[in-house]
This record gives structure tokens, sequence and C-alpha cells, in this order.
């Protein structure tokens, strides 16, 4: 791979100067001093800035560096597993970890500890771990070199933001570092105030900020001669450390550190040590002994410093990171093929279109996305009005892929009101499906290219399945804001739950299961007419069904509040089936008219009275019914 290439970075905090930022300074530099392009996007996929414009397909891959962002674009994307695993469980462990599972690879920590959590988590999706790229926080630019004059006058380096002082407390190195700056042999650096606070109040070593620019840190490390590399609790049950060493090692300093296991590990002997003593005084004696053995011994001392740099050359900085990353990314590619993509590529997928509007307008820029998709046999199937028929035909031409047009008529007078409910079309467009599977494409979705490969590649691996599901993106109806719904969804109740926000394209069925019932239901439930299918597909392979474990549908949101009734009813629904109660009756009180919708206060009602019938029906469930009046009957009263 030796084309320029363009890779993606995201900025969770992109007006926010922390950690994050100064590694992106650094990927900046090293992007460009490598002669390729870089694009910076925030959480949302948003351009922020680069020499590369816009989110496109002409980017290679994007980076993620913290769970905080989830993947809401489809360009094939990296997270780099660098938190402690601590941070997940202090954060929203779910939620976080719903925004690990949407990446489609994985930069990893070298810490076992991590590898593990990874793994663990990542039991029984098709995300197996095995030839990842490893990579750590390391720092760009011209390397400082180590030197005796440099460590003539050497003294401690330092800088935090020591965040404890905003709540009026001290911080959590507050009195070995006053011991420190008692002693005169430390230098201190940190933002001068924050949040109104000045948090080096009262620190005689304290020198003021430092520019988050990329190289002003490793300047003043340098400066230093030593630096001190402190690690969090978090960081140590993770053997893992945080990016302070890699920049000691760019800075050409001699490191003094805690026993971190990672540190131990990878730098063994070319690190000095200390040991945390029973109380501040103690650990401040352990660390003064190496501080003043680097001023007496500085021909060693300067060896250290070398040897560390040299190891960090070869294994940690940016630079080799990122050629290892790049070196390797086809193999990731065809990596994910194989986990990913249909075994039997001769199979033919319906797209069905009902397609519910009087007018053609969004019509191509949905066949976009089925041309645009990586596996070829595919067969568009549109049921429209009579009136849309030729404008159809026109359309579907230049995709290049085989379509069928089935014309009704749809509306009963000149203003265009609907004859029949949305249910009674997608049943009609269904009985014209001949392939073995199929997929229901509402109006507002977008696809990525290979989403139909992965949804049948899926089924594929999983013959006892009837329905499969990729991960969801929703864009906001009242806002620009985008949102993950789920890379991979854990029970029916979920996969409902689902259906509420994102479309129907998230799904491909099999034909083989559908039945008489499952169109009487459609006709029923008017929009919401995937989750009858849902229900029905996953009941009769006991709740098993196909995950792609990739993001790949995305869609507009257009449920309003006056819908909320329908929306809510359809997940209620899924949660009673997985509690395996009657399901259909509660169905069957929602029929609809072919000329009238159900009203809030319908529905509202109707559901009430089936939750407390069952619930005095099952006594088994007392314990739950806290948990059902919160998650459904309070929002349908709000």
């Amino acid at each position: 791979m030796t084309d320029q290439l363009c890779i993606g970075i995201v900025s969770p905090w992109p007006k926010v100067k922390n950690a994050e930022f100064e590694v992106i300074e650094r990927m900046k530099f090293v992007i460009q001093s490598m002669g390729h392009k870089y694009i910076v996007i925030d959480s949302e996929g948003i351009f922020v800035e680069g020499t590369h414009s816009q989110l496109d397909d002409q980017v290679t891959f994007v980076i993620s560096m913290h769970f905080i962002s989830a993947k809401l674009w489809f360009n094939y994307t990296y997270y780099a597993v660098w938190n402690p695993v601590r941070f997940y469980h202090d954060a929203k462990y779910e939620e976080v970890m719903n925004n690990v599972l949407s990446y489609d690879d994985y930069l990893l920590y070298p810490s076992q500890p991590m590898k593990r959590h990874l793994l663990n988590f990542f039991r029984g999706t098709n995300k197996n771990m095995g030839g990842e790229s490893e990579w750590v926080a390391g720092c760009s630019g011209p390397l400082l070199k180590p030197s005796i004059d440099q460590l003539k006058n050497a003294k401690l380096f330092y800088v935090g933001i020591n965040w404890e002082k905003i709540s009026n407390k001290n911080g959590r190195h507050h009195s070995l570092l006053k011991k420190f700056d008692k002693a005169k042999v430390i230098r201190i650096f940190g933002p001068r105030k924050f949040a109104g606070v000045r948090p080096w109040a009262g620190f005689d070593s304290y020198e003021g900020d430092i520019p988050f620019d990329g190289h002003s840190l490793i300047e003043k490390l340098h400066d230093c001669g030593i630096s001190l590399v402190l690690s969090s609790e978090q960081h140590r049950l993770s053997e893992a450390c945080s990016s302070r060493i890699y920049e000691s090692c760019h800075a050409g300093t001699v490191i003094i550190s805690d026993r971190n296991t990672f540190v131990t590990n990878q730098f063994a002997d070319r690190v000095l040590y200390f040991t945390y003593g029973k109380d501040d005084e103690e650990t401040y004696q352990n660390i003064m002994k190496q501080v003043n053995w680097v001023k007496d011994n500085p021909e060693k001392a300067l060896e250290l410093a070398k040897s560390s740099q040299q190891l960090y050359v070869e294994k940690y900085s940016m630079e080799q990171g990122l050629r290892n990353i790049i070196k390797n990314h086809p193999k990731r590619l065809e990596v994910f093929n194989k986990r990913h993509l249909p075994l039997d590529k001769s199979i033919v997928v319906d797209v069905v279109i009902p397609w519910l509007s009087p007018n053609i307008k969004g019509a191509e820029k949905l066949l976009q996305s089925i041309s645009q998709q990586s596996y070829l046999n595919i067969n568009i199937v549109i049921l429209c009005d009579t009136s849309l028929k030729n404008s159809w035909e026109k359309l579907c031409q230049p995709t290049g892929k085989s379509f069928e047009v089935h014309e009704v008529n749809m509306f009963v007078d000149a203003k265009l009101k609907p004859k029949a409910i949305n249910g009674v079309f997608v049943s009609e467009a269904l009985k014209r499906s001949s392939s073995d599977y199929f997929i229901l494409l509402n109006q507002q979705e977008q696809w990525s290219t290979h989403h139909v490969s992965c949804l049948l590649g899926a089924l594929q691996r999983k013959p006892n399945a009837n329905v499969s599901i990729s991960g969801s993106i929703v864009d906001g109806a009242n806002s620009s804001s985008t949102h993950l719904l789920a890379a991979t969804p854990d029970d029916l109740g979920e996969i409902v739950g689902l259906r509420s926000l994102c479309d129907s394209g998230s799904f491909l069925f099999r034909n083989s299961f559908a039945s008489s019932d499952i169109f009487i239901l459609i006709e029923q439930l008017f929009h919401s007419f995937i989750t009858p299918m849902l229900i029905e597909a996953l009941k009769e392979t006991e709740g098993i069904y196909a995950a792609t474990n990739t993001l790949s549908s995305k869609a507009k949101n257009n449920n309003e509040v006056k819908e909320l009734d329908v929306l809510i009813a359809m997940r209620t629904i899924g949660e009673f089936y997985r509690l395996d109660l009657n399901y259909r009756k509660l169905v069957n009180s929602f029929v609809l008219t072919r000329t009238k919708s159900i009203s809030f206060w319908e529905i509202r009602k109707v559901t009430l009275e089936f939750i407390k019938g069952k619930l005095r029906q099952k006594k088994r469930l007392f314990a739950f019914s806290k948990y059902i009046y919160k998650k459904f009957i309070c929002r349908f009263i709000y």
C-alpha cells in the first residue's frame, strides 16, 4: 500500500484541549510527514479540519480513540483500545460497550487484561480476536537526544490538571508533590486557571501551562531531564500506562516509574523504579533515592535514557505505529470479508419497496443505495400507485439490477387519501416476492455498500435463523444529531424496540418462514408492520437470529410524539413475547379498520388492561411488574 492515503481521525471533543487533542496533533504531523492526507471529524462524522475536505469513499480508514464515540458512518473504522477496563465500568458500561462493538476493527494496547476484557465481551459475536494491529499513544516530531548536560541540573517533570482542587479538595498526589516542591527538585506544569479555580496555587514549583501543539510538552520534558511517571490505580490494574512514558522516551529523559506491570514487562531495566510506601513521606524518600542516583551517576543514567528511547523508536513511536497499521490494513479487510460476507453469492435477494407516496420524490436516492451494493444478485420489487409505474421503471433501468414494478390503485380520491392502511400494501408487496430472501426497504434509509452482503452472510452462517439484523444508526427527526441504536441487540425485546426508531431495511428475512397469519397481522398493524414479522421469525426458531455485528444501515427517525402510542405498543408486544405471554391477544386488540387509525387513548387503555390482567395471572412476574410499569406504562401516561 504505497499510494497516498487519507486517514480519518475522530475528535470526541474538538474544542477541548486535552490528551486526545494532543494525540491528534501528533497524528496529523506524522500522517503529513508520511505523504498522506488526513481528515478530522467529530463524534457524529462532521468535518472539523483536514487536508481532505469530507468523509467520503476516498478515506481509506478512520481511527477513533475514545469509547464515548460510536461509529456513525460507513467507512472502515478502527477503535484504539487504550482505556483501562475500569474506565468502561465507571462510565455507562452497556452504552459505551455498545459504542465499542460498533467498530469494524481494533488497535490493541499490549496489555493482557485489556485484551481479555475485549475477548470476553466479543464472545458470541463474530468479532474473533487475532491478528489485530497494536498501537499506543506515541509521539511525533524529531527525537530529542539525551545528554550529560541535560542531567547536570535535572529536575522531576510533572504535568496535570489537579482535578480535585476544583471541588476544594487536595489532589491525589498533593502531599507528595508538596514535598518535592519544598525540596525544589520538581517543575510542575498545568492550567493556570481551570473552571474558575487555580489548581496549582501554593506550589512554588509551578511554571504555567504547556500549549497543546504536539511538541511543546516534549521540549519541557527534555529540559527537565527526569520524568516522574505515576500510574493511576486503574492503569495499574489493567497493566497499562498513560502516554507520559512515551513522551518521556521521545524527549530523551531518564524515567522514574512506579512498578506498573506494563512498564516492568516492556521496559525492564531501561527504567528506574520506586515502590509506594506506607505513607507519602516513605514514597517521597523512595523516589528521591532514584533522583539522587541519577545526579550521582549521570553516565549510567544517560545510557538508561538512550536505551529506553531506542526501544520506543522500534516499538512505540507514532510513525512506527501508523506504518504498521497501514501495512496490515489489507489483511484486516480480508479478515473482515471472511467474517461477514456471504459464502454463496449466487442467491437472489429481493429488495421489496412498498412505495406509499403519491410521487417519486426521494426514489432516486433510495435506488442509489441498492445500485452501490457490493452484493450483485439483487432483484428490486416495487409496489406503487398506478400513476407512478412508468416513472419507477425509468429510474430502475440505470441501476443494472433486475426489477419488477407492480401497480395498485392506492388512492381513493383527488386528495390522495390512501385507500387502505400501509400494512395492506406491504402485505401485497411481500406476496410478490419470489426469492428465498427479502428485505423491506423504507423511503428514509441509506445503506453501506456491504449491507446486503453482511445480512446474507450472517444468515448463511446461522442456518437455523429466520432473520438477520444489522447495526443501526438513526438521524434525529427534529435535530441534526445522529445516534447509534445498537451494534448487536441482545434479545427480542431490544430488536422490537429498535423498530421504534430504525427502519425495516435493517432486517433480512427468509421467505420460508412466512405464513398467512403474518400477513393478517401486517395488515392490522399500520406502519409498524415489521414487528409481527420479527416476532414470528424469532418465535419459530426459539429466539434465534443472526447478527451481522456491523453497522450498515442508517435511517431518518420521523417519529413524532403523536406516534408514540403505536411505537411503544410494539416494544411492549416484544417484551411480553420475551416473557412468554400471549402477545397475540394484545396484537389483536390493536386491529385497525381500513379508514380509521387507533388513537393514543385507545391503545393506552387496552395496554393497561392487558398488562394488569397478565400480571394477576402470572404471580411469578410480580417482582418484574415495577420494571414494566416504569418502562412502559409511565411512558404511556406522559
